[in-house]
């Protein structure tokens, strides 16, 4: 079984989890870091699924993997290749990260856009 570790997301919360979850410490099938903690990807798909509600599926746009690259700056140790192989372990369907996606309607917000006015 493919085993990740903290490198593969470049996100501070999500390396605490693995850190505080992890039962191993060894090389990492995606990222190819050696001897961090490694926990099973599917261990982490609650944190995936909320990210996910940000997105809906579409006919133009991107894969979740390019996404949570571009806006979240997530996976910048892995090419898009294992990007996309860690969601599919993430979410045990390997069709999964090959859907496009576009940026749902439903998070958009009058007081963001109110701030980003604010800042100019």
């Amino acid at each position: 079984m493919r085993k990740c570790c903290p490198n593969c997301f470049g996100d501070n919360h999500l390396s605490s989890v693995i850190q505080e979850i992890a039962q191993e410490h060894g090389d990492c099938s995606f990222c190819k870091s050696i001897n961090l903690p490694l926990v099973e990807p599917v261990q982490l798909r609650e944190y995936f699924e909320l990210l996910t509600g940000i997105y809906t599926k579409a006919d133009k746009g991107a894969t979740l993997g390019e996404w949570f690259k571009n806006d979240w700056n997530m996976f910048n140790s892995l090419d898009l290749a294992n990007t996309k192989d860690l969601l599919a372990d993430v979410f045990q369907d390997g069709n999964f990260p090959r859907v496009i996606f576009a940026p749902s309607s439903k998070c958009f917000s009058k007081n963001l856009d109110n701030w980003e006015n604010l800042r100019k």
